[in-house]
């Protein structure tokens, strides 16, 4: 949990005081990798944004400075998700629910688990409210993995959509780059990792 300070606020402090300091979750992750498993990376990413909820209304709820409401906290969930944009866990993520008939729990029946972690309510699709939006896009970072045989975008940031905004993405290296230098793949002697770093820029808006 972050919290803003005056200095944040580049041009002079808010005209509500209670907007300088502005609390902020960070999440970072690392799911399963192996394509063969994605109903793990499903069930990882659920219980994911479980903890994030429950860090967030235990914030809100233990806040004495001010009544806060679940929405006024934001969230930045970033990491390695190992999940393609057509993946479940992608749909999870950024629209907040995933029918439990979703072809990645790959017939496996994981009711219960889900009821245990939903607390004991059943229906036919998971959900969370976290409202998050991705900050990367195919257009601006074709790939944030790049190694010989796989280059695909599976890193990314997620921002709370409902207050905060997206100003900028810094993009991945250039495809002529490589061509230039002859790097097919990495881990290489001049790009050290085969992921990319996901830099973005956000502003506040409540």
């Amino acid at each position: 949990m972050l919290k803003t300070t005056a200095a944040a606020w580049t041009h002079g402090s808010p005209v509500d005081q209670n907007h300088v300091e502005q609390l902020v979750v960070v999440a970072n992750t690392h799911l399963h990798w192996d394509p063969k498993y994605p109903d793990v990376k499903t069930i990882q990413s659920m219980m994911l944004t479980r903890e994030i909820v429950s860090m967030v209304e235990s914030v809100r709820s233990s806040f004495s400075e001010r009544t806060l409401q679940f929405s006024d906290i934001k969230v930045l969930l970033c990491g390695d998700f190992n999940s393609l944009m057509d993946s479940g866990v992608f749909q999870f993520l950024s629209t907040g629910q995933l029918p439990l008939s979703h072809s990645e729990f790959q017939g496996f029946d994981y009711i219960n688990a889900i009821v245990t972690m939903m607390s004991g309510e059943c229906c036919s699709k998971i959900t969370h409210p976290l409202k998050l939006s991705s900050a990367c896009s195919p257009q601006i970072m074709p790939c944030t993995n790049y190694t010989y045989e796989f280059k695909a975008m599976i890193d990314y940031m997620f921002y709370s959509s409902s207050n905060m905004v997206c100003l900028g993405v810094y993009g991945s290296i250039l495809q002529e780059w490589f061509d230039i230098f002859s790097v097919v793949g990495c881990p290489h002697p001049l790009v050290p990792s085969d992921h990319f770093p996901v830099i973005a820029a956000f502003q506040m808006t409540a």
